[in-house]
């Protein structure tokens, strides 16, 4: 049987066996770190109440490539609670007892605890924890607003299907019912844009979605600061960029994905703080990974591989 400091692929991704601190290797895994320290308000300097920099999160299936791959054949769980005693470091004891009594915490507790779930890819513990939110309750609190959101964004990566019209109402639910003062709007409504171009190939939505998300941010945009404003402008340009793409438009999607390149290479330069550092990172990896897309689209292999 293998164990977590066999090898450097096991002991670098330790952190999603057994919620370790973080120790070297991809954003992903200090995301691991981050949310669990964010959960236990160890994190200082930054408004923790729902922070989630790390927003590049693998699908479910992650956790069962990573076992394969890893040999780790003693980890084979969908819950935290699964895990056997005598595999639970102190910070997986802590997780599982939030989650033994997930009800009775604070909803902003509550969204802090799947945040942590959601970076260890348990994204079916999620559909089971997080109950049906009600159009009211979304429209009342922020962070039930948010739950909604980690549920939509869950059941999503529990799939196969890159898109469903159930996820396509999860996401309009959001953006209906919730207040227009909280930021998830945005966020549904460049998931909206998403889906509708990689599952539908919707050309006429995308471009209904498009203009939700372009308006919602700018009216976020004078409470905003300069490097919260590019992040969010870069995770739109990344959606909004489908639309030229749809329409065959090349010369388009290469210069607007320029600017999103631009903007996820200025945010590294200017992050002050460990949760800016994490999103700037973590923005422009996906960029990155958007760019080979790209490449790979215009026939560029040599690029695609740069990239």
């Amino acid at each position: 049987m293998l164990f977590l400091n066999d090898f450097p692929i096991t002991w670098s991704h330790r952190p999603y066996f057994d919620l370790s601190p973080y120790q070297s290797g991809a954003w992903h895994i200090q995301g691991i770190d981050y949310s669990y320290r964010n959960l236990v308000s160890e994190v200082r300097g930054v408004d923790t109440s729902s922070v989630t920099p790390v927003a590049l999160v693998h699908p479910a299936s992650f956790r069962e490539q990573l076992i394969r791959e890893t040999g780790l054949f003693q980890y084979p769980i969908n819950d935290p609670l699964a895990l056997p005693d005598e595999l639970r470091t102190e910070r997986w004891r802590v997780l599982c007892e939030h989650l033994e009594h997930y009800r009775e915490l604070s909803p902003a507790t509550q969204l802090k605890t799947i945040n942590l779930l959601s970076s260890l890819c348990f994204h079916e513990a999620i559909i089971r924890y997080i109950p049906a939110i009600t159009d009211e309750n979304i429209g009342r609190d922020p962070t039930f607003a948010r739950l909604a959101y980690s549920l939509a964004m869950s059941k999503i990566l529990c799939q196969e299907d890159i898109g469903t019209s159930e996820n396509l109402e999860d996401f309009q639910r959001i953006v209906q019912y919730a207040s227009k003062e909280s930021m998830v709007v945005f966020g549904a409504a460049v998931e909206l844009i998403v889906l509708q171009a990689t599952a539908f190939r919707d050309i006429a939505a995308v471009a209904y979605w498009r203009e939700v998300a372009k308006e919602a941010l700018s009216h976020f945009e004078p409470s905003l600061d300069r490097f919260d404003f590019k992040h969010l402008t870069s995770a739109f340009q990344r959606a909004a960029v489908f639309a030229p793409l749809l329409r065959g438009e090349r010369e388009t999607v290469v210069r607007e994905m320029d600017i999103c390149q631009s903007l996820a290479e200025e945010l590294t330069r200017e992050c002050k703080n460990e949760s800016e550092r994490l999103s700037a990172y973590d923005t422009l990896i996906t960029v990155l990974e958007s760019r080979t897309k790209e490449a790979l689209w215009l026939g560029d292999i040599d690029l695609a591989e740069e990239r």
